[in-house]
């Protein structure tokens, strides 16, 4: 399968690419485009070897590739599908060992539908959810749910299925930010943010990448990265927080659904703060006077109205 995917590949112009948080990305170096165009563009700068490496240390997972601009690259001649590019091939004594091959196929534009059963959706993330229900290879054995590889079934299992337990109690909670709500809350536990990004200069660690770039320009004098924005030429400090701009302001895209009420969000933290208009449970307690509260805004708010003279953080 693998030799017959860098066959299609090596004699067409399809465009491997990945996908993340409204973003298309190189399948081989991550750097983030707006268009596929100008993806596709850059994806001529790697070669065929390194994309066959890649393959293999992703274990032969699907690949994503659009398909708008589908030409042979021996004849120059237009196809409109895998499958007429592949017969096509034959005619040119390329030979294909497998009916079956690696390629997950899209077309990027206005009209998005899937490109196996023409049916339409309103954004690439429903399509692509869509897309993974055609290779049913990889079954979840608790509730059902079929995935393109055993990866995305993995990563499944531990979103869904995973218990999360109170070693304390014996309590057991569906996630693990109702845990933590639950450890401090009941058990007065101290969450510790994770300092994940370390200073290469010095001793200091940061919870997040852009407060770590801050410091490497506030306290050891590095330039000041600009990652600007294509639409309203707004600057950023990191790549993410670009990102996360323009699908905010600019895409307006709303991916993440409300299990209770379906209504759609931003993010995950978003849904997470609307939950509380359901639930109407108050997890998040203040450490100075134990009062509980729905959310870490309501308790910022508190604490600057009760406790005046404490530093929110």
């Amino acid at each position: 399968m693998r030799k017959d995917t860098l066959n299609l590949i090596a004699n067409s112009t399809v465009c491997v690419f990945q996908w993340n948080k409204s973003w298309y990305k190189c399948y081989l170096c991550k750097e983030s485009f707006i268009n596929m165009d100008e993806l596709r563009e850059h994806t001529e700068s790697h070669t065929l070897k390194e994309l066959e490496d890649k393959i293999i240390s992703q274990q032969n997972k699907m690949v994503k590739v659009e398909i708008s601009q589908l030409f042979c690259k021996l004849c120059k001649k237009q196809l409109n599908n895998l499958e007429e590019l592949r017969n096509h091939l034959k005619n040119h004594d390329i030979q294909f060992n497998l009916v079956d091959d690696l390629l997950m196929p899209f077309k990027i534009n206005r009209d998005l539908r899937c490109q196996l059963c023409n049916e339409p959706f309103d954004s690439f993330y429903r399509l692509n959810i869509h897309m993974h229900r055609h290779y049913k290879k990889h079954i979840c054995p608790i509730c059902g749910t079929t995935f393109s590889n055993s990866v995305l079934l993995t990563l499944h299992k531990n979103r869904s299925h995973r218990i999360w337990r109170c070693v304390l109690c014996d309590v057991t909670f569906p996630s693990n930010a109702e845990k933590k709500c639950h450890d401090v809350s009941t058990h007065k536990k101290q969450i510790e943010k994770k300092l994940r990004f370390p200073c290469k200069y010095c001793q200091e660690r940061f919870s997040q990448e852009n407060n770590r770039i801050q410091h490497l320009v506030d306290a050891h004098g590095l330039p000041k990265p600009e990652h600007k924005c294509q639409i309203c030429s707004k600057v950023f400090i990191t790549r993410s927080l670009r990102n996360n701009h323009v699908k905010n302001v600019h895409q307006k895209e709303k991916n993440i659904e409300c299990d209770i009420c379906h209504r759609l969000f931003y993010a995950k933290s978003d849904v997470t703060r609307h939950k509380v208009t359901h639930t109407k449970e108050k997890k998040v307690a203040c450490e100075l006077c134990d009062t509980l509260f729905a959310t870490k805004d309501s308790l910022r708010k508190h604490v600057r109205r009760i406790h005046t003279n404490v530093p929110i953080k």
